[in-house]
Parts: structure tokens; sequence; C-alpha cells
């Protein structure tokens, strides 16, 4: 039986899954100065591990002109580099007059890496990435949720998780965040 908030909340699908593109999640939304919507996503491809966290996935943007209840202009933003698991993770944040895009690029179950691109033409075009960190050695991501916080300062938290290696028998993992007091250009772990 559906309750009056379940009546009152709208399921858009932006990305349906099909047979070549298994599963679509973790996505993140910014707003555009123009009130447009951008949303970053990653989606696994049909292969042999499937819609498994580590088969292989790509970064995707979709654009929304109406709130966010069609998605249209889907294009692929970051490919899988030969040798690594995929790409994943996405989360996007407007900052001044810039939008960010961050994702994770897992080499192996047991180390990552984040990247950092900036675009300032509302999302249309993002310019090279930059590290937030490279091959940490450790299965490290975002948190598993599409965030990245600006509070009033402008200081930027990213929330991560980390361990040695992921879905292994205690893996004992942690989270903690990056900070940046620069908009995004560099980066440092928050002291325990």
């Amino acid at each position: 039986m559906r309750t009056a908030i379940d009546q009152a909340i709208e399921h858009i699908v932006v990305r349906a899954a099909d047979s070549e593109r298994v599963r679509s999640d973790t996505a993140s939304v910014v707003e555009r100065a123009d009130g447009t919507l951008l949303v970053a996503y990653h989606s696994y491809s049909h292969g042999p591990e499937g819609g498994k966290d580590f088969g292989a996935a790509k970064v995707y943007l979709a654009e929304s002109e109406d709130g966010g209840r069609h998605w249209t202009n889907e294009r692929m933003v970051a490919d899988i580099v030969p040798g690594d698991l995929n790409v994943m993770s996405p989360f996007l944040c407007g900052v001044a007059d810039e939008i960010l895009l961050g994702y994770v690029r897992n080499h192996s179950r047991g180390d990552t890496s984040m990247h950092l691109h900036r675009s300032g033409d509302g999302g249309k075009s993002f310019g090279d990435s930059a590290p937030i960190w490279e091959h940490a050695g450790e299965y490290r991501i975002q948190g598993g949720a599409s965030s990245l916080v600006q509070l009033d300062s402008g200081r930027l938290v990213l929330p991560i998780q980390s361990c040695d290696e992921v879905w292994v028998a205690d893996e004992n993992q942690s989270i903690g965040t990056y900070l940046s007091d620069d908009g995004g250009h560099t980066w440092n772990p928050s002291a325990n």
C-alpha cells in the first residue's frame, strides 16, 4: 500500500539498465548558472563482472532543462585506462563560477586514485584532470556516495572511506575526509 509520502515522491529514471549497460548508480547533481541541471553517474557494461563493483564502469553526464523530469545529451566523460578495473563514484560541485567533476579510478581492489576536472562553461567541457590522490596503495573511495560539500568559509570537504583491500574478511574500513581551502586546487587529508 502506498502512503501519502510515497505518492508525493516522483521517481524519475535517468538511465535505465539494458543489455549493454547493466547497472548505473552513484549519481550526483549540480544546478548550473542558467538553472538547468547536470548529473554525473557511473554505468557498468555487460561483461564477465557484469554489474559487480569491479566490473567495467565508466562515468557519464546527462542534462535536464525541466528540473530533473527528463534527461538528455548523455555523454561519457571518463573511460577506463588500460590495466585499470573501472572508473566510478563521480561527484559534481559548483565552486565560484566553475563546476568540479571528480571520480575514482580503481587500479585494483587495493589501489585507487581520485581525479578532479574543472569546467568554466557550465559542464559543457572539462579540463585535464588533477589528482586529489594518486595510487593510494589501499582501497580508498570518496565514501561510496557522491558528496563534495562547500562550507560557508569556502572550504571543500570530501568524505572518503578506505581499507587495505575491499570485499575481504576483516577489511576494517575507516572513514575520513580530504580538505581544500583553495577551491579544490590542493587537497590534504584531515587529521584524526
